[in-house]
C-alpha cells in the first residue's frame, strides 16, 4: 500500500468516527489538554522509520495537520457516560497511524473534561493543498472533518459566552 493511500485511510476512518461519535450528543467537549504535548505526541508515536524528513521536517509535521491537531484533538463525546474521543477508532495493525491514533485517544481520555467545546467552522482542518516542484505538482494530503451544523458557534456571543451558556448555574448560599 502506498503512504497516500494508508493516510487516506487514516482521513477516511476518522471522519466515519467523528460523524458517528457526534450522531446523537448535543454538546462536543474538550479535555483538559496541553495542545503542545499532544502535537508532539503524534509526531512521536510514529513507529521507527515511517516519519522521514521530507525536506527540513519530518513527513507529517505539517502546518495544517499541527493546526487540525492543536484546535481538535482534544475534542470528545460523551454518551451515556461514556468518553469518546475523536481518536477511538480503529485501524489494520500494519497500519503506520495505528499506534499513534491509540497513543492519542489514551492520552486524550486520561485528562479530565473541563469544557464545552466552542467551534466557529464546519471544517475543521483543510483537505489538500498543492505544491509546484521542479519535477511537478505535489498534493499533500492533511486531518480535516466536516462537523453538522449543530455544533457551530453561529452566533455574534464569543466562545466564552457560549461555555458560560452551557454550564449549570450554582446557587452558592454565604454566611456572614
Amino acid at each position: 500500500m502506498k503512504d497516500i493511500d494508508r493516510f487516506i485511510t487514516l482521513e477516511s476512518a476518522m471522519r466515519e468516527h467523528v460523524n458517528l461519535m457526534t450522531k446523537d450528543v448535543k454538546s462536543l467537549f474538550v479535555t483538559d489538554t496541553d495542545r503542545d504535548v499532544l502535537w508532539n505526541l503524534y509526531l512521536s508515536s510514529f513507529p521507527k522509520g515511517t516519519n522521514e524528513i521530507v525536506k527540513t521536517r519530518t513527513e507529517h509535521d505539517c502546518s495544517a495537520c499541527r493546526h487540525f491537531v492543536k484546535a481538535f484533538g482534544n475534542v470528545v463525546s460523551i454518551k451515556n457516560g461514556v468518553i469518546t474521543s475523536i481518536w477511538d477508532f480503529d485501524l489494520p495493525i500494519d497500519s503506520r497511524y495505528a499506534p499513534v491514533v491509540k497513543a492519542l485517544a489514551t492520552y486524550i481520555k486520561s485528562q479530565p473534561v473541563i469544557d464545552i467545546a466552542t467551534i466557529d467552522s464546519s471544517q475543521i482542518g483543510v483537505e489538500k493543498n498543492f505544491e509546484k516542484t521542479e519535477s511537478g505538482i505535489i498534493t499533500w494530503e492533511h486531518l480535516h472533518v466536516l462537523l453538522p451544523a449543530k455544533f457551530i458557534n453561529c452566533s455574534r456571543a464569543t466562545a466564552a459566552t457560549v461555555r458560560g451558556g452551557a454550564r449549570p448555574c450554582e446557587r452558592v448560599e454565604r454566611s456572614f
